[in-house]
C-alpha cells in the first residue's frame, strides 16, 4: 500500500484552493473539483483494490477538469506556472495511466509528433508525460478529448485543437522546469493570451 496517496491528495487539495482563489471566473468548476476530489479521496489508500484504484482514479479526473479552463485563460505568472504544473505532478503520481474511453475514427492524418494507436493519438514527452487524444461523440464542447495520464483535461471541437491543447500544456511543464530563477527575479509578469481553442 502506498502511504503517501493520502499526502498527495493534501497537496492536490490545497493547489486546488489557491489557484481557486486566483481563477475566480472558474470558482464553480473549481468548486465541483474539490467536492469530487473529497468524495473519493477516504478511498484512495485501501490498499492495492479495485475501489481504491477507481478511487484514485476519480480524485486526478475532478483535479484535471480545472486544467483545460487554467490553460485558455492565458493568464499565468511563474508562480502560477509553477503552482499549475505541480498540480499536474500531482495527477500523474495519484493516478497513473490508465485506459481511456475511445470510439473508432477513420481518414484523420495522424498530427505531428503524435503516434497512431489503436483509437488514438499519443504523445510522450522527454520527462515521460503521456498525452492521449481520443474520439468520444455527443460531449459538450467538441468531439476530441485530451487526456494526461488518463484523466480528461480538455475537450475539443477538432484534432487540430485537440493537439494544441496538449502542446500548450507541455509548454507549461517546460516553462516550470526552465529558468524560473530568473523570472523570480524579475518579478510577477503576466504572460499574454495563449493559444485559440475554438
Amino acid at each position: 500500500m502506498r502511504l503517501e496517496y493520502p499526502v498527495l491528495v493534501d497537496e492536490l487539495l490545497s493547489k486546488l484552493a489557491s489557484l481557486k482563489e486566483f481563477y475566480t471566473e472558474h470558482t464553480p468548476i473549481f468548486t465541483s473539483a474539490i467536492n469530487g476530489v473529497e468524495d473519493s479521496m477516504g478511498r484512495v489508500a485501501i490498499g492495492q483494490t479495485r475501489l481504491a484504484r477507481l478511487a484514485r482514479i476519480s480524485v486526478a479526473s475532478s483535479a484535471a477538469s480545472v486544467l483545460g479552463p487554467i490553460i485558455e485563460s492565458g493568464d499565468m505568472n511563474h508562480t502560477l506556472t509553477r503552482s499549475v504544473d505541480r498540480l499536474m505532478t500531482l495527477i500523474r503520481e495519484i493516478s497513473g495511466e490508465f485506459d481511456v474511453e475511445q470510439e473508432p475514427f477513420q481518414d484523420i492524418p495522424t498530427p505531428r509528433g503524435w503516434k497512431h494507436e489503436k483509437n488514438s493519438f499519443k504523445k510522450t514527452t522527454f520527462d515521460g508525460d503521456i498525452f492521449t487524444i481520443t474520439k468520444r461523440s455527443n460531449l459538450p464542447g467538441g468531439q476530441w478529448t485530451v487526456f494526461y495520464f488518463g484523466a480528461p483535461v480538455a475537450v475539443a471541437e477538432n484534432i487540430g485543437c485537440a493537439t494544441r491543447y496538449a502542446d500548450a500544456f507541455i509548454s507549461l511543464r517546460n516553462r516550470a522546469k526552465g529558468n524560473l530563477a530568473v523570472q523570480a527575479a524579475r518579478g510577477p509578469r503576466r504572460t499574454p493570451p495563449g493559444p485559440s481553442f475554438k
